[in-house]
């Protein structure tokens, strides 16, 4: 978990959260993640009051899913199981902007503003 009570400001080449949590104050925060290449939110949390996702190339705001299966000895039976982790989400209680430079995608994850909400790519 990275929290802060006013401001939270990372910034890099690519930026993973992997199930984590990026965030500042609800009420007053402002929390800004931008990426000179790609930003991946797996199954991780980014919030605050004003929100801002930046990156150069893709942003990828998804729900991380492991499938594994396996074969009974006897017979065709076969069993499959899924895991589903927490759900992916961008949110502000208050603006948000989300830009990206490339592509947005957002596979079974959510982006919620609670003001108002800015959302680019500059391909798809």
């Amino acid at each position: 978990m990275i929290r802060s009570g006013t401001r939270t400001v990372i910034t890099g080449t690519d930026i993973l959260n992997r199930g984590g949590s990026i965030g500042s104050s609800g009420a007053n925060g402002t929390t800004v993640i931008a990426a000179t290449n790609d930003v991946l939110n797996a199954s991780g949390c980014i919030s605050g009051n004003r929100v801002a996702v930046l990156a150069g190339n893709d942003i990828v705001n998804t729900t991380l899913i492991d499938a594994a299966g396996g074969s009974s000895i006897a017979g065709n039976s076969k069993v499959q199981q899924t895991l589903i982790g927490a759900q992916g989400a961008i949110v502000s209680t208050g603006d948000m902007v989300v830009a990206a430079g490339h592509d947005l995608t957002v596979r079974g994850a959510n982006i919620d503003a609670g003001g108002n909400a800015q959302i680019t790519a500059g391909h798809d």
